[in-house]
């Protein structure tokens, strides 16, 4: 069979070693170094915690879904965008969307991976680990 060039077999593209001709993208800046908790603006339609992170539109967000159990929120993703990972902006979301959560009386259950992490250094008294632990706690809590 012939190829591309008219001959026969595969035709191997060359290999070039070289110093790189472009130069990278430069980093994304956060719009003020001091974010705060207080930056975080919560969208109740979404279902999410967010804050905007620069001037291009970047944002880092936690989501969270209501449950079948009126009182049970699940916080399921967490993202923040490559060039603003380990600057503590996860931590801000989770404190802020905790907060609310305590503020709600609800119970929350952790199922993001980046929220169940944060769980290891920061307590907080409303988390159960599944909607069955939720129950039964708030079926105690009627009984007395």
């Amino acid at each position: 069979m012939a190829g591309p060039t008219g001959g026969s077999g595969s035709r191997k593209r060359p290999i070039t070693i070289g110093i790189q001709t472009e130069s990278p993208a430069p980093k994304a800046r956060i719009v003020d170094s001091r974010v705060q908790a207080s930056d975080i603006s919560h969208d109740v339609q979404a279902c999410m915690f967010k804050m905007k992170l620069d001037e291009r539109g970047s944002i880092a967000a936690l989501c969270y879904l209501p449950t079948r159990i009126q009182s049970l929120i699940e916080f399921y993703h967490t993202e923040i965008p490559l060039e603003y990972r380990h600057m503590g902006l996860g931590d801000l979301l989770a404190s802020r969307a905790f907060a609310w959560a305590e503020e709600q009386k609800a119970l929350v259950v952790a199922t993001c991976p980046f929220v169940r992490r944060y769980l290891l250094h920061h307590r907080h008294g409303n988390v159960v680990r599944t909607e069955q632990e939720a129950i039964e706690l708030l079926m105690k809590d009627k009984c007395y």
